[in-house]
């Protein structure tokens, strides 16, 4: 009894501690950005876009947050540029993807 005590709250802590490790995703054009209805934030999508092992969906989602609108007016610049952008991502939200950061390839 005691074991199966031990070995039930090992794989619970090791379930509670578990965190998704960031990820960069390749460089791809934005065709669609969208504010969410509940004002949580903003999504960008892809045409055949890269997709995190777990996630329903290939666009991200960049949470309201500090660096949520410097996220928005670099993703806004290069999707009228027509430039790629580089975003960094960290599991999922949403079904989409938890966008963390953006950067504009050289």
């Amino acid at each position: 009894m005691k074991i199966l005590l031990l070995f039930v709250s090992l794989l619970l802590s090791a379930i509670s501690s578990q965190s998704f490790a960031d990820a960069t995703l390749s460089a791809q054009l934005i065709y669609a950005i969208d504010s969410d209805w509940a004002e949580q934030g903003f999504k960008f999508s892809f045409d055949n876009g890269q997709k995190l092992q777990g996630c329903n969906s290939s666009s991200v989602f960049v949470k309201n947050s500090s660096m949520s609108k410097r996220i928005l007016n670099i993703a806004l610049a290069a999707h009228y540029a027509k430039k790629p952008v580089v975003f960094r991502v960290q599991g999922c939200v949403y079904g989409s993807m938890k966008g963390i950061a953006i950067h504009l390839p050289d």
